[in-house]
């Protein structure tokens, strides 16, 4: 039996996160005059994580790309996910003043 402590980690769908992030991001995008592209690979292999967690993370993360971008004439996002080898890669990027 495995430790209450033990973080059970489960098969996600990435495409199935990705869509659910979207119906939960778009209304403050839009919102915002922020634009967001989508590039999700079909054929992605489900990955072991904290599901509520990863999520949690993208949301963190469009949330700051969305802040940066409220000056930004034409702000864009965009999420990308692809199958790189064993591993699954999940980018998100905008077209912001970024950090200096």
């Amino acid at each position: 039996m495995a430790d209450a402590s033990e973080e059970v980690l489960e098969g996600v769908d990435v495409g199935e996160l990705l869509d659910e992030l979207r119906a939960i991001i778009s209304p403050s995008l839009e919102e915002s005059g922020v634009k967001a592209d989508w590039e999700i690979a079909a054929d992605l292999p489900p990955i072991r994580v904290n599901r509520t967690g990863l999520l949690q993370v993208f949301l963190n993360l469009t949330k700051n790309s969305r802040l940066a971008l409220r000056d930004t004439p034409n702000g864009r996002i965009l999420v990308t996910a692809y199958a790189l080898d064993s591993s699954v890669v999940i980018r998100i990027s905008d077209n912001g003043p970024g950090i200096s």
